[in-house]
């Protein structure tokens, strides 16, 4: 198969591995992403069913496993890696599928990309390129052909300055970035059996809307109370307009079955463009069920509100929150030290513009402690960043004692300083202020590994998954945690699944591997263990028994001692040499 060509894009189908271009430099997407692109680029016009694209563009053993949710996060990414577009690509068809609606022709791979998305000439400058040709049925007479050049020219003249005027005027203004974006959440429509009882479609909305202002985000937003509409409701360039909102939620509630299915639209209300859809069920009787899958609808939204702000130009005169957002994007995808740095980076910028701005304080504050834990900061620097860590989170608590966003922050430094019953009290103390505060949650276990309370902690990391199931910027690290906690208490196949996941979440991150091969020496297949192992020692050379002892202390829990006792002898067995066992300062004076 040839190339694929659309709004300037090239779609290569030639080679074993598929990719796409534009401008002639790759634009990222990943292999599963690009199948998807693909399928449908090559249907333009048809709608195509989520089954559809299951059965033709995953693998059959994987076909099981995959929900709606991963064809949705496919078209995500596809939307997000397509950037602006002047008119879409990809359209959502509710309770159908996708269509791709973008003209799409074929041609040779080895074609260069064109340089420019130019669209062919409308109608109107085919005509305008043709010779004037005379409209009048009788002959000129002989004193208005002498002065027809000059009349034909006038007009010429006026016509083009009055469509100047009027293009100018009609143009559409680029929005930019918003330092509190805003949005309200609509009664969903209710087909009436959907709900026991009337009023659950406000009920619904409700609970979306409170949980939108209690999904921990990095940056402000605004919710505002729907009108109650007495008859039709406005489409939602009139809703935004009346309610000086940039985005709208709505959708619709049906029966079916034993399940409540409920389709949710995010849109853009300048636009009227869909940004994101979705469908999702629960089930009535089960106990938490609304306010889970309300939970869940508004990470999903605060996710896109954070990626489609973060790509539009600053303001003329941007704030510490504009800063704070791109900041919080750059983190939310795989993270690493360079991007942390260049998340640290736009925080500090944020805090150069208002020093009391809490989140930009938040986040300079989480960027710095991440790196600290993640051991990408010099060993002799790891106190000072994390004093500034503490200074950050002290002016957001003396601001908002009620912020559990510091005091989870507080419970990650006093991790960081090895102070593990503070840790606790601290994030603890986060949960109180908001139980749905699925981060703290997962922190909370990995405290508790220190503690020797192993178990515990793999309950509470579920517990964190199950609050935030979509959440893949953190769902690599709790998973990394909850393999380290089956590690620790021996159940070895549980900590290979674990381990994997996180391996699978976050590519960029070799950490889980050390991990992963004590794991896999566990369950007895030890030629993979020592293949992980030999991995990770080229990708961190400096890896040895020492660095790991100083990473993982015994010495403030007897539990946990035996338990890295018997883990370190593992990691001898696997081929970790044992480094220098001295002490930062020893190995200092030597130098």
């Amino acid at each position: 198969m040839g190339a694929l060509r659309f709004d300037g894009f090239t779609l290569d189908r030639s080679g074993p591995l598929l990719s796409l271009r534009r401008g002639g430099k790759d634009v990222a997407l990943r292999p599963q992403a690009l199948k998807v692109l693909a399928y449908l680029a090559g249907r333009p016009g048809r709608a195509v069913s989520n089954n559809e694209l299951i059965e033709n563009c995953w693998e059959e053993g994987k076909r099981k496993l995959t929900y709606v949710n991963s064809v949705a996060q496919c078209i995500k990414e596809i939307r997000d890696a397509l950037g602006k577009t002047k008119k879409p690509i990809i359209r959502t068809l509710p309770r159908q599928g996708y269509v791709f609606v973008a003209p799409v022709s074929e041609a040779a791979a080895t074609l260069p990309d064109p340089p420019n998305a130019l669209a062919p000439a409308a109608p109107e400058e085919k005509l305008a390129a043709q010779p004037l040709v005379s409209i009048w049925p009788w002959r000129t007479p002989a004193f208005l052909r002498d002065r027809l050049p000059l009349a034909a020219g006038l007009t010429v003249a006026i016509a083009a300055a009055v469509w100047l005027v009027w293009s100018w005027a009609a143009r559409p203004t680029e929005l930019t970035m918003m330092a509190v974006p805003s949005l309200v959440v609509l009664p969903f429509t209710n087909s009436g059996s959907a709900w026991g009882g009337s009023g659950g479609q406000e009920a619904l909305a409700q609970e979306i809307a409170t949980q939108l202002l209690r999904v921990p985000r990095g940056f402000k937003i605004i919710v505002k109370s729907p009108p109650a509409y007495k008859d039709k409701r406005p489409d939602p360039k009139t809703i935004g307009r009346e309610l000086g909102v940039r985005y709208v939620v709505l959708g619709a509630m049906r029966r079916d079955g034993d399940a409540v299915r409920v389709d949710v639209q995010f849109i853009e209300t300048d636009t009227d463009r869909q940004l994101w859809a979705e469908p999702f069920e629960y089930a009535p009787g089960e106990a938490g069920a609304q306010n889970r899958m309300a939970m869940r609808i508004a990470r999903l939204v605060t996710e896109r509100i954070t990626a489609v702000e973060s790509k539009r130009s600053l303001p003329a005169h941007p704030k510490a929150e504009h800063y704070a957002i791109m900041g919080r994007a750059l983190w939310a995808g795989e993270r690493d030290a360079k991007i942390t740095l260049e998340a640290m980076a736009l925080f500090k910028k944020g805090l150069d513009l208002d020093p009391n701005s809490v989140p930009a304080l938040q986040g300079y504050a989480r960027a710095k402690i991440s790196a600290v834990l993640a051991g990408w900061v010099p060993e002799d620097q790891g106190p000072l960043w994390l004093n500034d860590a503490e200074q950050a989170i002290n002016r957001v608590v003396a601001q908002r004692r009620t912020s559990y966003g510091a005091y989870r922050l507080r419970g990650s430094l006093l991790r960081a300083r090895g102070e593990w019953e503070p840790a606790v009290k601290a994030l603890q103390h986060a949960l109180v202020l908001n139980s749905d505060y699925a981060e703290a949650r997962a922190e909370l276990g990995r405290v508790k590994i220190e503690l020797g309370l192993a178990e515990e902690a793999l309950d509470d990391i579920r517990k964190a998954i199950a609050l935030s199931p979509t959440d893949s910027a953190s769902l690599a690290g709790w998973r990394l945690w909850a393999g380290e906690a089956a590690v620790h208490i021996g159940d070895y196949v549980a900590a290979v699944d674990w381990l994997e996941g996180a391996r699978q979440a976050n590519q960029a991150d070799f950490s889980p591997l050390p991990w992963l091969a004590v794991a896999y020496a566990g369950i007895g297949q030890e030629d993979k263990a020592r293949a992980e192992m030999s991995t990770y020692l080229a990708k961190a050379p400096g890896f040895t028994l020492a660095a790991w002892n100083r990473d993982n202390p015994r010495s403030h829990h007897p539990v946990v001692a035996e338990q890295r006792a018997r883990i370190a002898e593992m990691l001898r067995r696997l081929g970790v040499p044992e480094g220098d066992t001295r002490t930062s300062a020893a190995r200092v004076e030597d130098q």
